[in-house]
């Protein structure tokens, strides 16, 4: 689990290694991101949309699989633009949930393996995805369902 901001424009990726003992992903079901759109900030508020980043596993033979969270759900809301309170527009930072399913990074990439997953990246401003935005980040887990 990670949690903190983001900003879009700053980082081409943000990765996690998984520890060695805990490397075969085949018992679990879903990659689960727990985000939100950073209320009160230009990144946010210029663009009010849904905000996407893709998701890309890496295996300990370098292959790779990517999935934009764009094809669960339309992404990450923009939060709900209120004014009259502090400086900026904006409410709360309104997190939820996005499960992308490992078995869909079989398919994407038949070359990886997932016995043998050494990293979870996060991916920011790839073809598809948003150019721009900040993020907050609260949970990044494996659900097993």
């Amino acid at each position: 689990k990670t949690s903190g901001l983001v900003d879009v424009a700053d980082l081409s990726f943000l990765e996690f290694e998984i520890a060695p003992e805990a490397r075969n992903l085949t018992e679990f079901t879903y990659v689960s991101v727990r985000a939100c759109q950073a209320t009160r900030h230009p990144l946010t508020i210029n663009a009010l949309e849904d905000l996407t980043f893709s998701v890309t596993l890496r295996d300990a033979f370098g292959a790779t699989s990517t999935l934009s969270i764009g094809a669960y759900g339309g992404g990450i809301t923009e939060p709900f633009q209120r004014s009259g309170v502090g400086m900026g527009e904006g409410w709360a930072n309104e997190f939820e949930t996005t499960r992308v399913r490992l078995d869909d990074f079989g398919r994407a990439g038949p070359g990886l393996d997932l016995t043998d997953v050494v990293a979870i990246r996060l991916e920011f401003g790839l073809p598809g995805d948003s150019p721009l935005g900040r993020i907050g980040l609260d949970d990044l887990e494996l659900i097993q369902e």
